[in-house]
This record gives structure tokens, sequence and C-alpha cells, in this order.
């Protein structure tokens, strides 16, 4: 009995691992300037007057203060996000509205899901966010 209790826990432990987020799996491949990342996730975002892509990394949500559903708020609030370009330069997309600039191009923010519901909590590894490059 012993043994086959250790070998449960053994495997769940084993399957468990092999579901988590492979930080290091390929990036994603946007044609078109937009694409939607995961927390930890890469895309390569081609684009169409450049001959190489703009490598973007969703490091993780700097801030969520968008009003949640079901409460009425004097400010709409904003979500801010880190982003690591071109595996070397970090930055803070600091709400929706503003873009940031990188070598010439602006990127942006243009969804972040989920949207927050009041009294409930939202995991970091649970937030999408979708990205935007454009001249």
């Amino acid at each position: 009995m012993r043994n086959s209790s250790l070998s449960l826990i053994l495997f769940t432990s084993f399957v468990f691992l092999a579901c988590k987020k492979d930080p290091s799996m390929p990036p994603f491949k946007f044609y078109d300037g937009i694409g939607t990342l995961s927390v930890v996730q890469s895309g390569l975002f081609y684009l169409k007057d450049t001959k190489l892509p703009i490598e973007l990394k969703f490091i993780r949500v700097v801030s969520d203060s968008r009003c949640p559903e079901g409460v009425q708020c004097f400010w709409a609030g904003a979500v801010s996000v880190e982003i690591l370009l071109d595996k070397s330069v970090s930055l803070v997309i600091p709400s929706m509205d503003n873009p940031t600039i990188y070598k010439g191009y602006k990127i942006v923010v243009t969804n972040a899901m989920p949207y927050p519901k009041s009294g409930i909590s939202i995991k970091e590894r649970d937030y999408k966010v979708e990205f935007k490059i454009f001249k």
C-alpha cells in the first residue's frame, strides 16, 4: 500500500511539472503586427516593411487598475505591462492608450484579459495581453 501511494505521488508530481509553462519554448509568430501572449511567452512580430521581426516577450503585469465589472468608477483605470524587446530592451507600456516607441515603431496593448470582476483577484499566469506593433 505504501509503495502504491508513493508511486501515485511521484506520478502526479511528474504530470504537474510536465504541464508547467516552458519559458524556453519557441516564440509564436505573428504576421500582421498583432498578437496575443500570456505571461512569459514570446512572439516574433513580422512587419511588412522590415526584413527581421521584432521579438516581444510579455514579462509581467505591472498594474491593473481597470474598473471591475459591476462597479461604478470615476475613472476607467488602466493596465500596464512590462515587456522585453529583442531579448535586450526592457520597457513598460504604461496604459492601453499610450503607445511605447521602439526603433520607430509604436507598441500598444489593445486588449488585456481577463477583465477584472468585483471581489475576484486575477492570478498573473491567467493574463493574456494583445499587442499591436505598427509605424
